[in-house]
């Protein structure tokens, strides 16, 4: 952004006057968030030189965005944050500003005259790892940092635990940090990170996903770079880069009218402890295959991934396909150690699964 006013200029072939816009100390700005309720424009990595200065907060008189030099008569003003090389985001939490830098985050707080706003740090070492990476849901912000995930609650500033720490920061291309996009479904209560890996030539190409309503994660291959949560436009809305599209997330169950590639592998759990091994024949399928008071027509891949010891390449057993009319599949295999992955790629069906059970019995020592 750059001011500018006009000055004039003597035309000798005319004898007028002419006026000429010329730019004058520009206003260089990193971003903005509109501040609720004061209807304040929050600017960070501002400026009153025309030379940037990272640090730099500066903030409009209240709904007069014109204003930007504060007096006893206004409320426009400015704040340097004193620690950090510079601020990497800034957005309107619940109650307050938050704002991040690269190793902390400050709260700004409206108090009024004289000062208007109050800073505090209320976190270091958990900076922003990217301009788009934090959000809120649930009256709670969440966000990435450079090597792990934070929320800030009514209980401050707390670490969120990520069993799948090494697939996202062992994988993500730091160097494209900035592309990262936190996307909130407020309607299912989870918030995703879309980041780019060390493989996708610098763009988003992977996600993660935390519910924080059940406490669990997941992740998998997505490409977003825009994002607008639950709004007066109905379900999620998001970009591809890919194919250039705007998305509707949230609105059936299949992706831009062919089947949705839906698939979840579990973690190893043991059948037995020690060095007893077991021997399982039949498997009983417990799902919904169906929308509530809808055709049950749903088919299920389900598959069964075998082994002994965490390090070995397990046999896989299966795809077993199943449907509403299934009993039992009979996968008949021995081991300590199994997974299971479920998946599904018929058109138009909505399945869920429950709790399933399986036949078994002892089969001696490894």
């Amino acid at each position: 952004n750059s001011a500018f006013q006009p000055i004039y200029q003597w035309d000798p072939s005319t004898g007028a006057a002419i006026a000429t816009v010329i730019p004058t100390a520009p206003t260089v700005n990193d971003g903005i968030f509109v501040a609720m309720p004061q209807r304040q424009i929050i600017a960070y990595g501002s400026t009153f030189t025309g030379i940037q200065d990272p640090l730099l907060i500066r903030w409009c008189d209240v709904n007069d965005y014109d204003v930007w030099i504060g007096n006893v008569t206004n409320q426009a003003g400015s704040y340097r944050i004193p620690k950090g090389s510079r601020i990497v985001s800034a957005l309107q939490g619940p109650q307050q500003g938050l704002v991040w830098t690269d190793i902390g985050v400050w709260a700004m707080q409206y108090t009024g005259q004289p000062y208007i706003y109050s800073f505090n740090e209320i976190g270091t070492g958990c900076g922003l790892i990217g301009r788009k990476a934090a959000g809120t849901i649930n009256g709670s912000v969440y966000w990435m940092g450079p090597s792990s995930f934070y929320s800030l609650s009514g209980s401050g500033v707390t670490p969120v635990a990520c069993p799948i720490w090494d697939v996202i920061f062992q994988d993500i291309d730091t160097s494209n940090a900035y592309k990262i996009r936190c996307a909130v479904n407020s309607r299912f209560g989870e918030i995703t990170w879309y980041y780019p890996t060390v493989h996708s030539s610098g763009e988003v190409s992977a996600y993660a996903k935390f519910n924080v309503n059940l406490q669990v994660w997941d992740f998998g291959t997505l490409s977003r770079t825009a994002w607008i949560d639950q709004s007066v436009l109905g379900p999620p809305i998001g970009s591809d880069p890919n194919t250039g599209y705007i998305y509707q997330h949230e609105t059936s169950t299949d992706a831009d009218n062919v089947p949705m590639l839906s698939s979840f592998r579990t973690g190893y759990f043991t059948l037995s402890d020690g060095d007893l091994k077991t021997f399982i024949d039949q498997v009983w399928p417990d799902m919904k295959w169906g929308y509530y008071g809808g055709v049950q027509n749903a088919t299920v891949n389900l598959t069964f991934y075998v082994t002994d010891y965490p390090g070995q390449t397990p046999t896989a057993y299966g795809p077993f396909a199943l449907t509403e009319g299934t009993t039992f599949v009979s996968p008949r295999f021995r081991g300590r150690l199994v997974s299971v992955e479920l998946s599904s790629e018929d058109i138009g069906s909505f399945w869920r699964i429950g709790n399933m059970r399986y036949r078994f019995q002892p089969d001696g020592k490894y």
